[in-house]
């Protein structure tokens, strides 16, 4: 109500008016009671809107540090994707000039004997050559 009262004696030109000469022109002239009426329902529409804004504004702050993290998380699956199939290239490439056939490749095995297998310190050096770089084409 004072920044209303202050609004009116800024339009009317005066220095100073108080809210009881606003209430009793309320009283007097129904104009001025809905004017009133009117810029108070702004006034809290406003105040709403400014509510529900902060709460929108948290909850789009919250969702672009999501995106960001997802961004970043794509970022370093694609990254770890790409080194996965470069490995696989070298491998394929590496048992190709083995001389390691399609019927060994498709054998099946233990899960469990070829997790020991491949973790013994004898065995890596079996599949050590996994680890070289490709040859020149």
């Amino acid at each position: 109500m004072e920044a209303f009262v202050a609004h009116v004696a800024k339009v009317l030109n005066f220095n100073k008016l108080s809210k009881g000469t606003i209430y009793n022109l309320m009283k007097d002239y129904p104009e001025v009671k809905q004017r009133v009426e009117a810029a108070r329902e702004r006034y809290r529409d406003q105040k709403d809107n400014s509510a529900v804004k902060d709460v929108d504004d948290q909850l789009l702050n919250e969702a672009r540090e999501q995106v960001k993290k997802l961004k970043a998380e794509v970022g370093s699956l694609k990254k770890e994707n790409s080194m996965l199939q470069e490995k696989i290239i070298q491998m394929l490439y590496n048992a190709y000039y083995e001389k390691v056939n399609i019927s060994n490749l498709k054998r099946p095995v233990d899960r469990q004997e070829a997790v020991k297998a491949l973790s013994e310190r004898a065995s890596q050096e079996k599949v050590a050559f996994f680890d070289q770089p490709l040859p020149p084409k």
